[in-house]
């Protein structure tokens, strides 16, 4: 993991979608990416309130995130509904795999069901945004439910569906999440083997690796991996008049704490990697012929990811940016195009932090002609 200026954490975001009551949605401009010659006037920052967390228990693997050796990553006796991230990159000169094995400790036979997941991996570490957008993508499209039962004494590694892992060639990525429900407790087990072992049958072979940073520890286990936001009051854009919520930082969620539980020590999770956030706003563009944009602006540095967009019934799935692997990579100026709704719209967007990307970002809610003005173009392709 990355820090950033102290405070902007390494992590990933998605995007968003708009339907409208009575209005239209155009969503060709969709992930188009511009940059902004002319400061706003007046950038409003929306009060927003958490209106919940909940959602699953969250096992997160990400220190040491670049592996120089084989060992357990991380490791915890889960149960219930848990959702599980990794991402580590193999720094050593040898061949390895990766993997996570679910162990049936007891004496009784355990049903578990996979629910939602996405996983991704790249040759070159430094791929990090594709590899990102690829397993987001993934996860946010998947719907079907795989039930098992796990005998008493069995390891399973899931990552592989039962298989051997994901071979980690050195300087390769592996990166994914994935929810799941366990009817009763497992151990979850993180580790980097040997190309040659069976990964599944290993986990006590292992000591436990150190974190790449001990003041910042990315690996624990935490209660809950759902932030649920909404903004106060209606948006209405004007000419020199835009509005902005700021996601990713200290104050808006806050980050989730828990337990390093090979350890024992409190840990923060900087960034909240593998939790998800999904955000409700309302925006009024000022009548039927008034168009609102909603753009995204990296505050940090670079960001790449992919995000599930849901109104009204509709569903898509949306890249961040649509070309290229990672938005703000040569400048703070840029903005993302992430929809434009014309007349009024209810706006539900969802993303989950993922690697490589920067916060915070704005998510901004611009009028079109305050647009045009800032950006100099002379319609919005």
């Amino acid at each position: 993991m990355r820090l950033y200026g102290g405070l902007h954490i390494k992590i990933s975001l998605a995007m968003l979608f708009a339907v409208l009551f009575a209005a239209v949605f155009e969503n060709s401009a969709v992930a188009s990416v511009y940059k902004f010659r002319t400061p706003v006037s007046v950038c409003v920052d929306v009060p927003t309130r958490i209106t919940k967390t909940d959602g699953p228990q969250l096992f997160f693997s990400d220190s040491p995130e670049f592996v120089s050796g084989c060992g357990i990553l991380y490791r915890d006796i889960v149960s219930g509904d848990v959702r599980i991230f990794y991402d580590h990159v193999n720094v050593s000169s040898e061949d390895s795999r990766i993997g996570i094995v679910i162990r049936n400790l007891s004496d009784k036979p355990v049903s578990v069901t996979k629910k939602q997941s996405g996983i991704a991996s790249e040759k070159d570490w430094n791929a990090m945004f594709r590899a990102s957008k690829n397993y987001q993508a993934a996860y946010f499209a998947s719907k079907r439910n795989m039930k098992f039962t796990l005998p008493p004494g069995i390891s399973y590694e899931v990552i592989s569906g039962g298989g051997n892992g994901v071979a980690m060639p050195p300087q390769m990525l592996a990166t994914g999440m994935a929810d799941f429900s366990f009817g009763a407790p497992v151990e979850v087990v993180c580790l980097m083997a040997r190309a040659d072992e069976d990964i599944a049958n290993v986990c006590d072979t292992y000591k436990v690796l150190s974190p790449d940073n001990r003041e910042h520890v990315m690996r624990g286990t935490f209660p809950y991996s759902d932030i649920r936001i909404e903004a106060r009051s209606t948006l209405a854009p004007a000419l020199g008049k835009v509005f902005a919520i700021k996601l990713g930082d200290a104050e808006t969620g806050g980050y989730v704490k828990g337990i390093d539980a090979t350890t024992g020590e409190a840990v923060t999770d900087y960034g909240n990697y593998g939790a998800i956030y999904t955000v409700n706003f309302r925006v009024n563009a000022g009548g039927e012929d008034k168009s609102a944009l909603i753009m995204l602006n990296p505050l940090g540095g670079a960001v790449g990811g992919a995000g599930k967009i849901s109104c009204n019934g509709k569903t898509d799935i949306v890249y961040i940016p649509k070309k290229g692997q990672a938005l703000g990579e040569d400048t703070g100026d840029e903005k993302c195009l992430l929809a434009k709704v014309r007349g009024s719209a209810d706006v539900t967007f969802t993303f989950a932090p993922s690697s490589g990307s920067f916060l915070p970002v704005n998510l901004m809610i611009y009028s079109e002609d305050e647009f045009l003005k800032e950006t100099g173009e002379k319609n919005i392709q």
